[in-house]
């Protein structure tokens, strides 16, 4: 957020690459904090579309009005894709849950089954050692 408001504050109307060469990047990332930020919002405010489109204009040679159709567009399509995104991990974490609840009900049925296996084991096995007959010592 805070690289978002220092990016607006220094907008021209110039579109010259700094000293290093890194205009291009670093107006590619300056695109993309604009889009991450106005996603809080799910639009994009109108001067942030009209730098967009001017910048976009200046860079591909589009006129403004397609720059800033293809501006909007663009925006869209990251929304809905990012609305996809979290759709889908909604989805994931819904069914991780299901499968984390039924795993806890058949862990709990085979644990009680095996303790009264168990039990019963070793009840039998009490009865088996006691009917053993004793052979006194041979001494």
């Amino acid at each position: 957020m805070m690289k978002y408001m220092v990016d607006s504050l220094f907008r021209s109307d110039q579109s010259a690459p700094d000293s290093t060469g890194n205009s291009d990047i670093a107006v590619r990332m300056e695109t993309g904090r604009i889009f991450i930020n106005s996603m809080h919002s799910s639009n994009l405010p109108s001067q942030d579309e009209q730098y967009l489109a001017q910048v976009i204009a200046k860079r591909t040679g589009l006129s403004v009005t397609d720059a800033d159709k293809r501006v909007s567009a663009t925006f869209n399509i990251v929304r809905t894709s990012i609305a996809n995104a979290e759709q889908s991990a909604r989805q994931a974490a819904d069914h991780a849950r299901k499968t984390a609840a039924y795993s806890a009900l058949w862990m709990f049925v085979s644990l009680l089954s095996g303790a009264f296996i168990a039990s019963f084991a070793a009840t039998f096995g009490g009865r088996q050692r006691d009917r053993v007959a004793h052979v006194g010592s041979l001494a």
